[in-house]
C-alpha cells in the first residue's frame, strides 16, 4: 500500500521570482524590522507570529489612504476569539477607490438587467 501523497505541481511559478511583489515585500519587512527572512515560508511564519506587524506593514505597503490608528490587532489574542482589527482606522472607501487615475483600467463595472423597448433604446441612446 502506497501511503505517500503525490506532489502536485505549483499552480503558478513567476517568471522572475526575484522581482515579484512578494519578494519586494519580504525585503521591506526585513529592512523595517531588522530581520533576515529568506523565503516565502519565513515570511509566512513571521506573519503568523507577528500578525500585528504584518498587517500594519501590508496597510503601509498598499498605500491605503486614511488613518490606520495605533492598534492593528492584539497580537496576544488567539484568532478564534476574533479580536477587533484596525479598531481606530478611519478610511473613505471612495477616496481609496479613486486614487488611480489610469485611463486604461476599469474603475467600475456595473452588472444590472436593463429592460427597455427598441423605441426606448432609439429615443434615449441614439
Amino acid at each position: 500500500m502506497n501511503t505517500e501523497s503525490p506532489v502536485a505541481p505549483p499552480l503558478f511559478v513567476p517568471p522572475d521570482a526575484i522581482s515579484s511583489h512578494c519578494v519586494a515585500f519580504l525585503k521591506k519587512v526585513n529592512e523595517k524590522y531588522g530581520l533576515a527572512l529568506d523565503s516565502y515560508f519565513d515570511l509566512y511564519q513571521w506573519s503568523t507570529d507577528r500578525i500585528d506587524l504584518f498587517w500594519e506593514t501590508v496597510w503601509d505597503d498598499v498605500a491605503i489612504v486614511g488613518y490606520k490608528g495605533q492598534d492593528v490587532v492584539d497580537n496576544n489574542t488567539l484568532p478564534a476569539v476574533n479580536p477587533p482589527w484596525f479598531s481606530e482606522a478611519r478610511i473613505n472607501w471612495a477616496e481609496n477607490m479613486l486614487t488611480c487615475r489610469s485611463a486604461d483600467k476599469f474603475a467600475l463595472i456595473q452588472a444590472s438587467m436593463l429592460i427597455a423597448s427598441f423605441v426606448d433604446l432609439r429615443d434615449n441612446h441614439g
